[in-house]
């Protein structure tokens, strides 16, 4: 059976890609540094802080995956800005040389959408070009690039996978949807901009099944995770309030726009549909209907 080696396996996207790869036909190790019990016997966890190149050093060579999903990051906090991306940088290309020298076939890597020029609105792949804005975006499109230098001097190849907005169970509280599914259901105001914004959303566990159609696959390079339907973060709301006939606790403008935010960042999935056989199980408003059925339940 393949070995699979997913890092980042208690995230809020590693986590639904665990639950979705559990009856897959892989040997999956994953990798976290909090222990959290299998979620099916062909599943092995272990505690590695990937920070550590010894600990990832002694990690590969016990276990020579053929295949990588390389998802781990600090995205806590103010993430974007955040000093840690450069720690994270250097720790996941040794971490990727890791991989190479124990003889790994496929890894795909996730990227984000903010490495793409988010000036040029919808972003699609080999033509869209590349200015990242952020320190975030920087440092994942150096390590796209390193991985990929990398992949052409050896024997493995490289996808890489630009993540553009998502929403599910396991989201940070702070974003969007689980700080407006709070207000709403428990009947209290809720301050926003005034909801102009445009992004490409798509739940979590559809964000999961891509990763792993991408890494079933043969593609190589980047390729678009996403909706390929762009939308108003207001209408975004508009959903959630229509599910709790809470439309008057939404407080439009009352909260300013940030100026570093863009106005449009939405992509083409055309490549992920085409060359995969990925298919999304939600829109958005289903996605969204799931996402308050979770909330429900979990109380």
């Amino acid at each position: 059976m393949k070995r699979l080696l997913v890092t980042g396996a208690t995230g809020y996207i590693g986590q639904a890609v665990m639950r979705t790869v559990a009856g897959a036909s892989y040997n999956v190790h994953g990798v976290s540094r909090r222990p959290i019990s299998p979620a099916a016997p062909n599943i092995l966890m272990h505690k590695v802080n990937l920070l550590n190149t010894d600990s990832v050093d002694a990690l590969f060579g016990r276990i020579r995956p053929s295949y990588l999903l390389h998802l781990a990051w600090d995205v806590s906090g103010s993430f974007y800005s955040s000093d840690t991306n450069r720690a994270w940088l250097r720790a996941s290309k040794h971490l990727i040389d890791a991989f190479q020298k124990n003889g790994g076939r496929r890894a795909v890597m996730a990227g984000t959408c903010v490495e793409y020029d988010v000036q040029h609105g919808y972003c699609v792949e080999g033509q869209t070009p590349c200015a990242p804005q952020t320190l975030y975006g920087q440092c994942k499109h150096e390590l796209h690039q390193y991985s990929s230098e990398l992949s052409e001097s050896a024997e493995f190849d490289v996808a890489w996978l630009r993540i553009f907005s998502s929403f599910g169970p396991g989201e940070a509280n702070a974003r969007l949807v689980p700080a407006a599914l709070q207000a709403l259901r428990t009947n209290n105001p809720l301050d926003v901009s005034d909801g102009s914004q445009v992004r490409d959303y798509l739940h979590v566990y559809d964000v999961a099944a891509a990763c792993l159609a991408v890494l079933q696959s043969d593609v190589t390079g980047a390729v678009n995770i996403c909706s390929g339907r762009p939308v108003q973060v207001a209408d975004v709301l508009l959903h959630l309030a229509d599910l709790f006939n809470s439309h008057h606790l939404i407080r439009w403008g009352t909260r300013p726009r940030r100026p570093t935010d863009p106005p449009f960042i939405a992509g083409s999935n055309a490549r992920l549909l085409d060359e995969t056989d990925w298919l999304p199980l939600f829109s958005l408003e289903s996605g969204l209907r799931h996402v308050v059925a979770h909330a429900t339940n979990a109380d």
